[in-house]
């Protein structure tokens, strides 16, 4: 990897040159395995029952970050807000993001305001907190943990380039007539080239993955993550992108993301299916109304339970097995043991610094 002394200028969107013979069979695999996870995401009957799956996500995404936890601490840490863990705090952080992006991404679609709004909720709580929700006006840069800017390996664009550079890609983000898979490799990359942000830009980068998919009318739900895959591959993930400002090999990273895309449309697709098969066994006992808190809320208080529900509601839920718990916790078992798709790795840790 390549280290700099100057920074970075990008291409502007559309890339001009794309040799697209380069990646169409792969393209075409990962659309395959994306359309059968996208047709089997149109039959959910209400992103109540999806809202879980940000979960494990979160817990991925921030692994980058050394944060490590199980799907139990971070739901006991969502309802603790405030009062939570420090540890996990960058975890929850995440999740009201995506539940910020999830409401605003009807509401104005995505552009700056919107990276913004996730990039405040992404960092709040964060030391700098005046660099919280606006593009950086400091030179940043991306190399090991720790490392000086003369160590670095990628300096991204100088802080005034930063305004007409996102105007570019957001306006990219908002162009018709490209296959939204291949748009949303090249959008995803073309934000960490920029990096816009003085931290955390790689989380604000994998939650536009999902808006923008649905922005493009390609999923139902704003509900399809590659933290994991990127996590599991963490090292070829920054070789992709480190190659694409040494030598602009786009095409190289648009096959690495394609193989993201069918891995991860194939491990969702089981996920999915399993927690459909969950809700239509459920409901064969009990109201929509209740499904979808249990769905929203796989471990939850007695309290916010009763404040919808009866005391009479909770005991046959009890008894049917359905949830357990004690102290003024309930949990729904089956469902926290779906989510349980985080996997413990370890890799050398690698982030954007400032001066």
């Amino acid at each position: 990897m390549e280290s700099r002394c100057l920074a970075y200028t990008p291409q502007r969107l559309p890339l001009k040159k794309l040799d697209e013979r380069k990646f169409a069979a792969l393209h075409a695999r990962a659309q395959r395995a994306f359309s059968k996870y996208a047709a089997l995401l149109e039959t959910v009957p209400s992103a109540a029952l999806l809202s879980s799956l940000i979960i494990p996500e979160a817990m991925a995404s921030l692994e980058s970050q050394k944060v490590t936890s199980s799907i139990q601490d971070v739901c006991i840490a969502l309802l603790q807000g405030n009062r939570a863990k420090q540890s996990l705090k960058q975890v929850v952080n995440y999740i009201r993001a995506f539940d910020q992006g999830r409401r605003l991404i009807d509401q104005r679609g995505i552009d700056k305001e919107m990276l913004c709004i996730l990039h405040r909720y992404i960092k709040r709580g964060a030391k700098h907190s005046a660099e919280r929700g606006q593009y950086r006006t400091r030179q940043n840069w991306i190399g090991p943990e720790r490392c000086t800017r003369a160590e670095a390996h990628f300096l991204p664009p100088a802080p005034t380039q930063v305004a007409a550079t996102m105007r570019n890609l957001l306006s990219y983000c908002r162009r018709a007539g490209y296959a939204p898979l291949l748009q949303t490799a090249i959008a995803f990359a073309q934000l960490l080239i920029i990096h816009p942000f003085m931290d955390g830009n790689g989380r604000v980068g994998r939650l536009l993955v999902p808006m923008l998919l649905y922005q493009k009318r390609a999923i139902a739900y704003p509900y399809f993550f590659l933290s994991r895959y990127f996590k599991d591959h963490r090292l070829k993930y920054f070789e992709s992108l480190f190659n694409l400002t040494a030598s602009r090999d786009w095409e190289a990273w648009v096959c690495f993301f394609f193989q993201g895309v069918i891995r991860e449309s194939r491990r969702g697709y089981k996920t999915l299916s399993a927690i459909l098969n969950l809700h239509k066994r459920l409901s064969t006992r009990h109201s929509e109304k209740l499904l979808h808190f249990l769905f929203a809320h796989p471990l939850f208080r007695t309290a916010d339970f009763l404040k919808r529900f009866s005391r009479a509601e909770l005991n046959a839920l009890m008894k049917e097995g359905v949830v357990h718990g004690s102290g003024g916790f309930y949990a729904l078992p089956e469902l926290l043991h779906l989510l349980q798709n985080h996997r413990k790795r370890k890799n050398p840790g690698i982030r954007s610094r400032g001066p």
